[in-house]
C-alpha cells in the first residue's frame, strides 16, 4: 500500500554517519560501470552536517576507481 505523501512520517531524519555507513556498504557492492545517487535535503536540522560528511565521503574515494561528482 503507498502512503499518500502528505501523511508520510517528517520527523524521522537520516544522519550524517548513516549515510557514509550506508554509501561504504553501496560502494562495496556496487558493479563495475555501476551508478549510485545521492539525494541529500539540507533542511532538517541535521541537514547540513550531513551532506558535509557525504561530500567529505566521497572526495576521500579512489579516484581510480570511482567517480564522484
Amino acid at each position: 500500500m503507498t502512503v499518500p505523501l502528505y501523511c508520510q512520517e517528517v520527523t524521522i531524519t537520516t544522519s550524517g554517519l548513516g549515510a557514509v555507513a550506508a554509501l561504504g556498504h553501496c560502494t562495496k557492492r556496487l558493479a563495475n560501470g555501476g551508478l549510485v545517487t545521492v539525494v541529500a535535503y539540507s533542511g532538517h536540522s541535521g541537514g547540513g552536517k550531513e551532506i558535509k560528511l557525504v561530500k567529505a565521503y566521497m572526495a576521500q574515494l579512489d579516484q581510480k576507481e570511482y567517480e564522484a561528482w
